[in-house]
């Protein structure tokens, strides 16, 4: 299935929308329109252009299939990466002298 992302050819849009619609293409007018020789031209290009689309799309498939089975033997595949932790921080010598000096004052009633 194609993503939704308007990522597709309009080539690729009208041929699903002719696969999908309840109608019968009139070749031998779309052939006198055109200028071809007969219906069955015109015929043959669309089998073309359908052959051709579908092996795009083959192509598309066969690609992400093999994109997501290297990923998974690499383990890489629905990995969330985790999670930085920041370092822990030692005390600052400083601060645990000025603690200390404050402790010592207060024990001694300055």
């Amino acid at each position: 299935m194609v993503s939704s992302s308007g990522a597709i050819s309009n080539e690729e849009f009208l041929l699903r929308c002719i696969e999908h619609g309840d109608f019968k293409i009139n070749f031998a007018a779309v052939a006198k329109d055109l200028g071809y020789a007969s219906a069955t031209v015109a015929a043959n290009r669309m089998r073309t252009l359908r052959a051709k689309l579908q092996e795009k799309r083959q192509a598309k498939e066969a690609e992400g299939g093999t994109q997501a089975k290297k990923e998974k033997e690499n383990g890489e595949a629905n990995e969330k990466p985790k999670a930085k932790r920041g370092r822990k921080r030692k005390a600052d010598d400083n601060f645990l002298k000025v603690e200390n000096v404050d402790e010592k004052r207060a024990k001694s009633g300055d």
